[in-house]
């Protein structure tokens, strides 16, 4: 089980609800067996991929690092999932903590997604993804 404090940024309460679900639903590789685990392990992703190394959804490596998670949690989520798509950083930050407290009110409110079991990665990036990803650092190596 994943143990590391990657909600760190997300308030105290908030930071312990999320590291306990994903000590619980998450497997240290691979997918999430149910659905909620698989929620938790797309936010966690984002998350982590800002934080650790700047990615963000839409943008240069992010295409390849975020984008498919984001797509997952949209996918599921659908309006309940607030658009990342920005290339202002302090309101991406923001977009991140709208998410957080999105994913929980969405959890509470379908606590069947504890059972229900997952298909999919939410970590796969799209051939669409990888082109993207690749032209931008194409791009920024020719400057």
């Amino acid at each position: 089980m994943a143990t590391t404090d990657q909600f760190a940024t997300i308030d105290r309460l908030d930071k312990e609800y999320f590291n306990s679900l994903r000590d619980e639903l998450v497997p240290n590789s691979g997918a999430a067996a149910t659905v909620a685990g698989e929620i938790i392990r797309a936010m966690d992703r984002l998350i982590y991929r800002y934080y650790n190394d700047g990615d963000m959804v839409g943008q240069g490596y992010g295409n390849e690092t975020c984008n498919s998670s984001y797509r997952y949690l949209h996918g599921i989520m659908r309006d309940a999932c607030p658009d990342l798509l920005t290339y202002d950083e302090d309101l991406y930050i923001k977009l991140l903590n709208k998410l957080a407290e999105s994913v929980k009110d969405f959890l509470n409110s379908n606590p069947s997604l504890f059972n229900k079991p997952n298909y999919d990665d939410s970590r796969t990036p799209t051939q669409e993804d990888l082109d993207a990803a690749n032209e931008r650092e194409y791009d920024e190596d020719e400057y």
